[in-house]
């Protein structure tokens, strides 16, 4: 048998073309098909991350208002911040705006030896009695403020402490400064704000106190640290936007502290 003779005689031009006309409105249907399924998976996807950033994002500041000694208007005396909210220095306040919320958290926390989530940690006590066994706990408890902001829709926690104080053990925690801050950095830095997450659209605190004796709770206005330290729940409502419009919205309130 010659080699003509067994060759593939294959698809002339014609049929070829006749072939691509049928196939090309069943890609077509396809397409039509599939693209739509792909963006919503996209779409799926983007709100699912949106909504564990935002959950993760409270649970964290939760966390810390369950620990907190206090919230505040204005940090602590003696607490320098050479950056403040804009990073040119601006003083912080979490004063109401005049609807019970405000956009800056400020929180009053007690400094420990190590980390929140290690269970051996001890308190950070400042030395003005001494350090021995038996004064040890007639010393002040060592206090640092955590500030809870969102800067260029990005919510961030930023740590200040006074590390000047004289104290009887090592404070884990310390002082940091935003990661975009011109260089050289002030002597205070320790380390970079922490990024809770991005594409915030929207994040208040509202302060709350017991509603008579109805056991409920209204919305409060304060404006000075004595109103603040009436209130004892704080509603924390955080929403994020992302870019391609997936919104998610969470909002808890948590009891901080439990008035007569």
């Amino acid at each position: 048998m010659s080699a003509r003779a067994s060759a593939s005689p294959g698809f002339t031009l014609v049929e070829s073309i006749l072939v691509m006309a049928v196939m090309l409105p069943v890609v077509l249907a396809l397409g039509s098909f599939m693209i739509p399924l792909a963006q919503q998976a996209s779409a799926a996807q983007a709100k699912l991350r949106t909504y564990k950033d935002v959950n993760s994002s409270q649970d964290a500041i939760s966390r810390d208002i369950a620990l907190s000694g206090s919230v505040l208007v204005a940090p602590d005396s003696g607490i320098a911040d050479p950056y403040g909210p804009d990073n040119v220095g601006t003083p912080w306040s979490a004063a109401s705006n005049g609807d019970g919320t405000t956009s800056t958290l400020i929180l009053r926390m007690h400094a420990t030896t190590a980390s929140s989530a290690n269970s051996a940690r001890q308190l950070v006590y400042r030395d003005v009695n001494g350090c021995g066994a038996g004064v040890l706990d007639t010393n002040p408890a060592m206090t640092y403020n955590l500030v809870y902001f969102v800067r260029s829709g990005t919510l961030y926690r930023r740590t200040l402490i006074d590390a000047t104080l004289p104290t009887c053990s090592t404070a884990y925690q310390l002082q940091t400064c935003p990661a975009d801050a011109p260089r050289p950095w002030n002597e205070l830095c320790t380390g970079t704000d922490q990024v809770l997450t991005s594409s915030v659209s929207a994040f208040t605190a509202g302060f709350y106190v017991t509603n008579g004796g109805t056991g409920g709770t209204q919305l409060a206005l304060p404006t000075t640290q004595n109103q603040l330290d009436a209130t004892e729940a704080v509603d924390v409502d955080l929403t994020l936007t992302r870019q391609n419009g997936a919104v998610t919205h969470h909002e808890g309130r948590l009891t901080y502290r439990e008035n007569s």
